[in-house]
């Protein structure tokens, strides 16, 4: 089980919403490039004071978490890919 604390967002749900849509139009474009890189298993965007983990869920979904910037996001990956 992952550890987790109370969580104060950075930003703005208005901002959020438009980071995960963002996050969504990215994955579509790494959709189509699967065919001649292979599937993408996940992305890591590490800033600052963040960083933040997309991963397919399924064939249709996003997983989207974000966590600390010193969290080790190999943790999330691997206890996401254990669900499977």
């Amino acid at each position: 089980m992952l550890y987790t604390k109370k969580v104060k967002s950075k930003i703005s749900k208005k901002e959020s919403k438009k980071s995960l849509v963002a996050a969504a139009r990215a994955w579509k474009t790494r959709k189509k490039l699967s065919r001649k890189l292979g599937q993408c298993k996940y992305v890591v965007a590490e800033y600052d004071k963040v960083k933040r983990i997309t991963m397919p869920a399924g064939k249709n979904h996003l997983l989207y978490v974000t966590t600390a910037p010193n969290f080790n996001h190999n943790k999330i990956v691997s206890k996401v890919r254990q669900l499977r």
